[in-house]
């Protein structure tokens, strides 16, 4: 769990329309609630703390509140009343008192801990504190960060993971260790081995992943310099694979989502074939990489380090060019760190690793990067839960959103937020038929009916067994015929679920899910297995009954649960196009030429976002050096994406002017197409159906997600792009 205030903030900053924070605003609580979420915080930690956001602040006086904010450190804007006068606190535009702050001063790093190593600090316990890394990068050093990188890639090496996973994360780290190794030189210390290695090569089969590699890389796959490529990479992989194979605690032999332990290649378990095939991803983007630094501001003659971004590395390097600002020693020094600090913390947002070393100038130089592993572009750019798009949707769409689109949008949060225990309604209603009891005898339902007789045994107060003994006369468990135990069970859902007169207990809010007790009070809940109704066997005994093709009731119930993302979405979309109408906006049917009205460009616009599209378009040509998209092979600059949205859109004007850019994302708000319940946002482009983006509202398992992905015709560019 990321708990950073000064992460947090400038991810809630990110997020709203107006890059400003504001805890009056409930819109912008909806969207902070999210970034908690995303950062791994509980519903009760969220809820903590925004019932402490919620709360007036009020001081007596000035001392109280300068005892306060010492205590605190509140950087943001932050209304506060301080006597009898209001005043904003750590506002961009000022510190409240009339007085200008500098912009790259607003968001300070908080380092008040940064002497200390925090539990949270799992990426490297035992690496060097932020304060040794800060205190020697400005010191004109890369020994502390490159120790905290050594210890980060032991760690990955055991399993110990960032986001992205253990699997993800080792593939990660050793595409750092790669993209900072000297690989001429180590090829020239292999020799021996990568000769052999292209002895084996050369006149076999190509794979077809390989064939594209050597596209990529603008040779052909038989091409002597493309075969030593392929012995080098092989070498290099099986060499990172030796390392782990040598330690029987490494992430190579963690099974499940621990580590490569059961891992297939194709239908057949091979852990050391599947830890190779990241390897050779890793070497790939190593070596493409390699190529695009030498091409940036950063002097890769001079020593630099390719690194995993972690909240702790980060708040040291981006606490290291606050200092720089502060100490510049000339205004061209100033400017160039302001520069540099603003790019850093925009990209912090979303980059996976970045490079760190000096340019010509000696000055501190990062560029950015943001890692995938699939070489034909097709990992998702970002992944997020339908409820909180559906939220950030309504908020980007302001005041202005039609009352209709509102209310969709609101009833879609519930469905979504709720789909479980809406399941769970549905099973108090179905049919205890002669059908459904044959099944739940069966094999197959007896995992799910043992679950059902523990419950019936657990005499807490409000669960089933307790239910149970207090009804007259008591109900003896173990003496009752299948269907009566089914029907206890919806009696006894009935009355956790349904008040006296009928009425759901269940209230969503914008801070999550709320039940009413019997006492009419109702307090929050993270799910219903807090009042004794756990989703599995509660929910789940139709599921599998539905699954298992038991009769209509069932079945139907199992698909409204699976239908219920793509339903949402159709719900929201159809309501767009309902709204635009007033405007003559875009309607499949009705009005298929026309550009898309205000309700539906605010849908495209959170899509645009999810993927970094504006902020990609908007970036200065001078800066397209400073982020790179390394995706397999393929290392995709921002430019190239401002250029494949311009031809794959048809938009015809000047994406290199201020103008151009600006006309191009109103060409995307406006000419970019969705259909309700559909995976594609395309566009057409003179005659011809274009995908450019993917946005994927979908159910698995038990979980909900949307995706968004480049569209084939966004891949196929972009590929062309990068090819050398």
């Amino acid at each position: 769990m990321i708990k950073d205030l000064n992460q947090i903030l400038i991810e809630w900053s990110y997020r709203t329309s107006d890059g400003k924070p504001d805890v009056k605003n409930s819109s912008k609580l909806i969207l902070l609630e999210g970034v908690l979420s995303d950062f791994g915080w509980s519903r009760e930690a969220r809820a903590e703390l925004l019932n402490t956001l919620m709360v007036e602040i009020d001081f007596k006086n000035q001392a109280a509140f300068d005892a306060y904010n010492k205590k605190h450190k509140m950087r943001k804007a932050t209304k506060v009343t301080i006597g009898d006068e209001e005043t904003t606190v750590g506002d961009a535009e000022g510190d409240g008192k009339g007085e200008p702050k500098d912009d790259t001063q607003s968001q300070e790093i908080d380092r008040s801990k940064f002497d200390k190593k925090q539990k949270i600090h799992k990426d490297a316990p035992n690496g060097p504190t932020q304060k040794e890394i800060l205190d020697d990068l400005n010191e004109g050093n890369l020994d502390k960060l490159n120790d905290y990188q050594d210890e980060v890639e032991k760690n990955r090496e055991k399993g110990i993971a960032g986001m992205g996973g253990p699997v993800a994360s080792e593939g990660e780290s050793k595409y750092c260790k790669g993209a900072s190794q000297d690989l001429d030189a180590w090829a020239d210390d292999n020799k021996e081995k990568i000769d052999e290695k292209e002895d084996e090569i050369k006149d076999r089969k190509k794979t077809a992943d390989e064939k594209r590699t050597a596209r990529q890389l603008g040779l052909k796959d038989d091409d002597t310099e493309f075969i030593r490529y392929l012995a080098e990479r092989e070498v290099w992989a099986e060499e990172q694979l030796a390392t782990v194979k040598e330690d029987k605690e490494s992430v190579l032999y963690k099974k499940g989502k621990a580590g490569f332990g059961d891992a297939k290649v194709g239908k057949v378990k091979d852990s050391e074939g599947a830890y190779k095939a990241w390897m050779r991803v890793a070497f790939d983007g190593a070596k493409t990489t390699q190529v695009a630094l030498k091409d940036s501001d950063l002097d890769t003659t001079k020593e630099h380090r390719v690194v995993q971004s972690t909240p702790e590395l980060d708040d040291s390097v981006e606490a290291h060019l606050e200092d720089k600002v502060k100490n510049a020693k000339s205004g061209e020094d100033k400017k160039y760190y302001k520069r540099q600090l603003k790019l850093f913390r925009k990209f912090r947002k979303y980059h996976d690793t970045f490079a760190i070393g000096v340019d010509k100038d000696g000055r501190t130089c990062i560029v950015s990067i943001s890692n995938k592993k699939d070489d034909q572009l097709r990992d998702p750019q970002n992944n997020t839960t339908p409820a909180q798009r559906l939220r950030i949707m309504k908020e980007q769409m302001g005041e202005g959103i039609a009352e209709n689109v509102s209310k969709v949008i609101d009833e879609g949060v519930e469905k979504v937020s709720n789909a479980q225990a809406n399941t769970v309604k549905k099973q108090t209603e179905m049919e205890i038929t002669d059908e459904v009891v044959e099944a739940c005898e069966g094999g197959r339902m007896s995992k799910y009916m043992s679950d059902l007789d523990s419950k019936a045994s657990d005499k807490r107060t409000g669960r089933f067994g307790d239910y149970l003994s207090k009804q007259e006369p008591p109900k003896d468990w173990s003496k009752m015929p299948t269907k009566q135990k089914l029907e206890a069970m919806k009696e006894f859902s009935k009355q956790k679920l349904f008040d006296g007169d009928g009425n759901s207990r269940l209230e969503e809010r914008e801070d999550g899910t709320y039940y009413k007790g019997d006492d009419g009070e109702y307090k929050k809940i993270k799910n219903l297995g807090q009042i004794g109704l756990p989703y599995e066997p509660f929910g789940k005994i139709s599921i599998k009954l539905g699954e298992y093709g038991v009769n209509e009731e069932t079945m139907g119930i199992k698909q409204a649960e699976k239908n219920i993302v793509t339903d949402t979405h159709t719900e929201v979309v159809g309501s767009l196009f309902e709204a635009d109408a007033d405007s003559d906006g875009y309607d499949p049917d009705e009005r298929p030429d026309a550009d898309n009205g205000p309700n539906t460009q605010g849908y495209i616009e959170g899509v645009l976002g999810s993927l970094h599209i504006n902020s990609y378009i908007d970036l200065d040509d001078d800066d397209d050096d400073k982020m790179l998209i390394q995706m397999g092979i393929n290392g995709v600059k921002p430019s190239m994406i401002r250029q494949c949205t311009a031809e794959q859109s048809g938009f015809k004007g000047d994406v290199n002017t201020p103008d151009g850019r600006e006309g191009l994302k109103e060409h995307l708000r406006k000419r970019c197409r969705v259909t309700p319940g559909g995976e594609k946002v395309s566009i057409v482009n003179e005659g011809k159906e274009v995908e450019l983006f993917t946005d994927q509202w979908r159910t698995a398992g038990s979980a909900q997600k949307v995706a968004s992905y480049f569209g084939k015709g966004m891949r196929e560019c972009l590929q062309g792009k990068t090819v050398k």
